[in-house]
Parts: C-alpha cells; structure tokens; sequence
C-alpha cells in the first residue's frame, strides 16, 4: 500500500503517520505485537494486505485434504478387502481346474482300459489268390431281407448308427481299421472289416447278401498299375497287371551316410546330405512324371507310390493311392517287396 498513510491508536504507544513502506511495516508490527491489543490489529493487517482471504482459503484446502486423504484411505481399504476376495477366487478356481483336470484323467484312463480290453478276434493278411476266395464266399451268402451289410468307410463320422447299434462297444475296433470295408450280418456271427489296397468310394447298404467286388484287390487283367517305390536311396519304377511285375526303372543314389561329429561341421554335413535327398526326389519325380505321360492312358488302371513317409508328399500330384511300406535290400527286391505288401488285404474279424 505504497503512499498511503495509516494512523492507528494504541493505548501505550501512538505512531502516526506511518509510511506503510517496508521498513515502516516492520515498525508497526513490532508496535502492534506488544500491544494487548495485538490481535485485533492483526486483523486489520491482515485484511489490509489480503493475508485474511489467503488463511480463509488454507483453511479451506486443508478441510479438503482431510477429506481427500479419509477418502483415499477408505478407498485403499476396499483395494485390500478387493485383492483378498480375488485371491481367494482365484485359490478356488484352481482347486476347481485341478478336480476337473483329475476327472478327465480318470475318465480318459477308464476309456483307454475299455479300449484296451477290447481286442480283435482275428487278424489275417489273404495275398491276391486267398482273398479272391474269401471275396467269393462272403459274397455267396445269403440272408433275410436287409441281414447283411456291406459298407466303405473312410471316417469316423461316416460309420451309420445302425452300424454303430449292431457292433455296440466293439465299434471301437472298427474305427482303428478305417478306412476299410465293412461287412456284418443281423445276426452278428459275421463282422469283418477288409482293408484293400484300392480302396473304393463311400457307400453303404443292408441287402439279402454282400456286395465285394475283386478288383477292389487288384488291377484289372486288361489295365495296368504303374507302381513307384520311393527311398532316400532308392526310385523303382514298374507296372503290374496282377500276375507279373514288369520293372521300368530301377535307381540307387549314394546318400552320405550321417556322421557323428557335432557343431558347424554336422550342420554342413545335414545340408549336403538333404541337397542329395532332394536331388534325388526330383530326378524320381521326372523319371514317373515322363513314363505317365508316354503311356496310353486307356491302359492305366492306377498309379500307386510307396515308400518312406516323408516323402510320399512330394508325389501326391501324380499319385492315385500312396502307402507306407518298409521295403529295404536292393531296389529290385524291395520292389517286389512293396508290391506283395500293398496287394496283401488285412481281414479283422471284429
């Protein structure tokens, strides 16, 4: 309040006309400070210097902070109390998941015993002669209208639920075979499932007798089957009308064998070796690739490939059928190997 003069009376001591500057500020504070009067003359400077609506609004913020701190502290209370009931819901979650995964073991053992329990009656591999003539008397029989089924099955989703009804448990058997060809009669003294190296498109029927069919078994007489055995090593290549294997191509390829030293040496040594494996499928590919395309087509029956699983993928192209097979020794043997193999029909009796 810099020019203005002030006049206060006090009862032991009278400063008139005080220049309310800063050294005579301090001057009147120290004369008011020893007055009895002391309190009400802080007012009046605290009004005359605006201190008394700063102190109203201090008063004010720190009724605020009370409030806001009672406010956080409650609220820290309910986080607590918040964590303690989702650790406790978490705790019983967990029990929960590990009663449901303990169910679920003993439900799953309890399946893999009954599966287990179960087993096939018989199993037998009929070559081409035998199973012509187990084709033959199945086909002979004869039952009441709708006694006899005969089905391809390719899945498990595929297998009819009155087939499901006639076998009961003992269809669990079954879906280890498929796919396969099924025949059973109403009686169920007859229940086998015929696994045929050509395999023919899904069907199914109840009838008076079985309906098989013996080229399911094999190439017809006036076609051919053009059939490809496939290693790491070895390509042959043949056709085959039933009787007689008349071999095409017959390759070996020197694969380096594997070597038991480790680091970078190991690794150059896998990509040499899988360079030569590559090589190798892709000379086989050509090599099948050219005899299918020189060949009447009227005079294939199919194409079948055989051989190492991993690498039957790369044929999958030109193949009809392909199949697993362990055919080893020198490529002519293990080519008449795989033949006599993929012919041979597995018959289960369920």
């Amino acid at each position: 309040v810099t020019g203005t003069t002030r006049v206060f009376k006090c009862e032991f001591q009278q400063i008139a006309n005080v220049g309310v500057g800063s050294r005579g500020l301090c001057l009147l504070l120290i004369s008011v400070r020893s007055s009895r009067h002391s309190v009400g003359y802080l007012c009046m400077i605290d009004e005359l210097l605006g201190r008394a609506e700063l102190k109203a609004r201090i008063e004010e913020l720190e009724e605020e902070n009370h409030h806001l701190k009672r406010r956080v502290e409650a609220e820290e209370e309910r986080r607590s109390e918040a964590v303690s009931e989702r650790q406790s819901a978490e705790a019983t979650i967990n029990q929960l998941e590990d009663k449901i995964t303990q169910l679920e073991d003993a439900v799953s053992r309890a399946r893999g015993s009954d599966s287990e329990a179960l087993s096939f009656r018989e199993v037998h591999r009929y070559r081409q002669a035998k199973a012509e003539s187990l084709i033959e008397r199945l086909n002979s029989y004869h039952a009441p209208p709708d006694g006899a089924y005969t089905g391809m099955i390719h899945d498990t989703d595929a297998i009819p639920d009155a087939l499901r009804e006639q076998l009961d448990d003992r269809v669990a058997l079954l879906q280890r075979r498929l796919p396969c060809i099924v025949v059973v009669d109403d009686t169920g003294i007859i229940s086998l499932s015929l696994e045929v190296p050509h395999p023919p498109n899904a069907f199914a029927g109840w009838d008076e007798s079985f309906s098989l069919q013996k080229r399911w078994i094999q190439p017809t007489h006036r076609r051919q089957s053009i059939i490809a055995l496939v290693r790491s090593d070895v390509f042959a290549l043949c056709t085959y009308d039933g009787e007689t294997i008349d071999t095409v191509d017959l390759t070996q390829t020197a694969i380096t064998e594997q070597h038991s030293k480790g680091g970078f040496s190991q690794s150059r040594f896998e990509r040499r070796r899988d360079q030569q494996i590559e090589t190798h499928i892709d000379s086989a590919r050509s090599t099948l690739k050219t005899f299918l395309t020189e060949t009447d087509t009227e005079l294939i029956d199919t194409v079948v490939v055989l051989g190492e699983q991993t690498l039957l993928s790369d044929f999958d192209d030109l193949a009809d059928h392909m199949e697993t097979v362990d055919a080893r020794g020198e490529p002519e043997k293990a080519l008449q190997e795989a033949v006599t193999e993929f012919y041979t029909v597995r018959v289960s009796i369920l």
